[in-house]
């Protein structure tokens, strides 16, 4: 579906940059430009975009992010793995590269992480409501899971509280696993 949908709706793009690059031939606008596979050449090219686009950056983060966050999935919640090395050892070296990380983009000419821009309150507030919104989409998510495992049968308020409270209660308490399979029970107080 998408294999159709996509060009389809790509046309009239690609359609206006075909009619202006066709203008700009005719006026002679472009006779003297060159792009910068002319300019450059191949190995000029390449290492324009190894700087610019910061692949050691990239890689650094990469790793940085694989090799924190794969132990918490490899481990799980079984503590006995915790402290074996396969598990450790990508910790290690993970929490060892984050300040390598920091100090390479700090230095970098073309940083992927711009840290200058950070001491801007409109970053941080863009940022912000970034991180609201994905908090928001997932509270809301979270929301129907615990109504449908309530199941509770009261007004469109006092569902969003009493399900909220059966699904704290059957999260934090110690037979929370008895309690995932019982009807809510909880009544309506108006």
């Amino acid at each position: 579906m998408w294999a159709l949908i996509f060009p389809v709706c790509s046309l009239p793009m690609l359609l206006t940059l075909l009619y202006c690059a066709r203008k700009a031939k005719k006026s002679g606008t472009l006779e003297d430009y060159k792009s910068p596979f002319q300019q450059l050449g191949f190995v000029g090219l390449v290492k324009a975009l190894f700087w610019q686009l910061d692949v050691i950056g990239i890689i650094l983060m990469i790793a940085v992010f694989g090799l924190i966050l794969s132990p918490f999935t490899l481990a799980g919640g079984v503590s006995r793995t915790w402290g074996t090395a396969h598990i450790i050892a990508p910790l290690v070296v993970g929490i060892v590269l984050v300040p390598i990380f920091v100090l390479w983009e700090r230095k970098a000419k073309h940083a992927l992480i711009p840290f200058h821009l950070l001491k801007d309150r409109g970053v941080w507030s863009a940022l912000c409501i970034g991180l609201m919104v994905d908090t928001i989409w997932y509270c809301q998510g979270m929301w129907r899971i615990a109504c449908d495992v309530c199941r509770c049968k009261h007004s469109r308020f006092m569902q969003v509280i009493t399900c909220t409270q059966c699904w704290w209660c059957r999260s934090t308490s110690p037979s929370s696993v008895l309690l995932a399979s019982a009807p809510c029970t909880a009544s309506p107080q108006y």
